[in-house]
């Protein structure tokens, strides 16, 4: 009966924790930065946690590292826009815009290339635990 009762005290204050744990933050973050079809250009690797610091009760700042592991090179990446839009002017335009844009950002990136990344990010309790703060912009 004492290991029932001190697990489950374990669990609820599991869930008040003060601060998100690693993994949180981890799948928080990657979740952010693979949405949008983002997870078809690029995957997240060798994230860290490198550093973190309440601001309040309610806020976390972490601070992280990770690389972007590119899956496909820009030229793939621009092909890839114009033959979903249809191998059209529109489809052109977007192929144009869509890798300047990410030329811009990254370099004429290849398929496998990692792209160091560090960045803080800030984390809300809430009713439900840690959640990542709305202010977060993936690359």
């Amino acid at each position: 009966m004492k290991n029932i009762a001190l697990s489950f005290l374990l669990i609820f204050l599991a869930g008040c924790s003060s601060k998100p744990s690693t993994s949180e933050i981890q799948s928080q973050v990657e979740k952010v930065i693979l949405s949008e079809g983002r997870d078809k250009i690029f995957s997240v690797g060798d994230f860290e946690k490198v550093n973190g610091f309440s601001v309040s009760d309610n806020v976390y700042t972490a601070d992280i590292k990770y690389n972007l592991v590119f899956k496909v090179g820009l030229s793939e990446l621009q092909d890839n826009i114009r033959r979903e839009a249809g191998n059209n002017d529109i489809g052109e335009l977007g192929a144009v815009v869509g890798g300047a844009a990410m030329l811009f950002t990254f370099g004429n990136f290849k398929a496998g290339d990692k792209v160091p990344r560090q960045e803080k990010v800030e984390f809300i309790k809430t009713d439900n635990g840690w959640m990542i703060s709305d202010s977060y912009r993936p690359p």
